[in-house]
């Protein structure tokens, strides 16, 4: 189990808790970071500066007894289309994907040298993974969002994929593969064997 600081854990006793999201997506295949907070203020984290007011919404996957597979998603406005011709080249899909959560000092007094109202330096990681998935909407509001989805690792475990066995697809795909053969010819029940011969 992950201990927390001892700073955040502080915060967490209180009765209230005030947090923001820090969210990096990138290195794309330009090299390109892109970062983003939920603070209503641009944020600098070791030297790196994460822009507000890009983040619509954050759909964290939902806690289950069973297996999730669910996925993190997050909506950022793209008024100008910004991230659009990085998006349609595809050079943001399998790009990391890290979405971490800071606490404000909400004591009323110094936390560790922090002053009041002020963020903590120290942060935990909700999320790290890969963006697999992004579409555009445009809302009733005429507003142009991003919509951005990590990669599921439980979510190859329910894909279903179709099986194309028509012989000129076999023949095209597989030159020389001939296990398909019999079943197309004759339209009838075949066994096949598997493993050594009786």
């Amino acid at each position: 189990m992950k201990t927390l600081p001892d700073n955040i854990a502080t915060l967490m006793s209180n009765d209230t808790v005030v947090s923001f999201l820090l969210i990096t997506l990138g290195p794309d295949s330009d090299a390109n970071v892109y970062r983003f907070t939920t603070l209503p203020y641009d944020y600098t984290k070791d030297g790196d500066v994460f822009i507000s007011g890009y983040i619509q919404a954050i759909d964290p996957p939902k806690v289950s007894d069973h297996l999730d597979k669910g996925t993190f998603r997050l909506t950022l406005a793209d008024p100008g289309y910004v991230f659009r011709a990085v998006m349609e080249n595809g050079k943001m899909t399998g790009s990391d994907f890290i979405v971490e959560v800071g606490f404000i000092n909400n004591t009323g007094a110094d936390l560790d040298m922090v002053s009041p109202d002020q963020p903590l330096d120290e942060y935990i990681t909700a999320y790290k993974g890969q963006i697999d998935s992004y579409a555009y909407v445009i809302n009733t509001d005429e507003e142009v969002l991003l919509t951005l989805e990590g990669a599921s690792p439980m979510g190859s475990l329910d894909l279903k994929r179709s099986l194309l066995t028509s012989k000129n697809y076999q023949d095209q795909k597989f030159s020389g593969d001939i296990s398909y053969d019999e079943l197309l010819e004759g339209s009838s029940s075949v066994v096949l064997l598997w493993g050594k011969a009786p």
